[in-house]
């Protein structure tokens, strides 16, 4: 059952997001809903590469710049981000404001600064079914060396804004 843990990230889930430990996770999916133009919700994929927090209520993305993902999110705004991993499930639902329309690093990709709005973490309850998540979504690179130097790049030039500003730190 899904229990509300504020409007913060917890101290977990905030340093899994802002690279303490990124080598943990980097074949692991991370889970972004939109809404789209119908009012359904609209899946796409993003890597711990491309996702960055950092403090407990900014985080930073960064997604397809043509995307009906981005497109979503320039109209509508609200997303929820879904991690999952073994015995942990987190929620975080917010508000995203694109910031920059291109990446240095990933001329493909926009940077969407979102402001978090409520963290719900999946917990099982007494009386419920006592199973829990055993493993994350994970995927595994074409190229992995490659795949992990743009991974890189992106992460570093994510990291380096400010706020939910357009500026970036020297």
């Amino acid at each position: 059952m899904s229990v509300s843990v504020g409007s913060l990230l917890p101290l977990d889930l905030l340093r899994r997001l802002s690279g303490e430990d990124l080598d943990a996770h980097v074949e692991k999916v991370i889970l972004l809903v939109s809404v789209d133009e119908e009012g359904w919700p609209h899946p796409a994929l993003l890597s711990y590469f491309e996702v960055v927090a950092h403090d407990a209520r900014t985080l930073h993305l960064a997604i397809g710049n043509r995307s009906r993902t981005a497109r979503n999110l320039r109209e509508r705004e609200r997303l929820t981000l879904i991690v999952v991993d073994a015995e942990v499930v987190y929620y975080i639902k917010g508000r995203a404001r694109e910031i920059a329309p291109r990446m240095e690093a990933s001329p493909e990709d926009a940077v969407f600064c979102v402001r978090v709005e409520h963290v719900l973490a999946d917990r099982s309850r007494e009386g419920e079914s006592p199973a829990v998540i055993t493993a994350p979504i994970t995927y595994r690179a074409l190229d992995p060396r490659a795949w992990r130097s743009r991974g890189e790049r992106i992460f570093r030039e994510l990291r380096s804004y400010h706020g939910d500003r357009t500026e970036r730190r020297a």
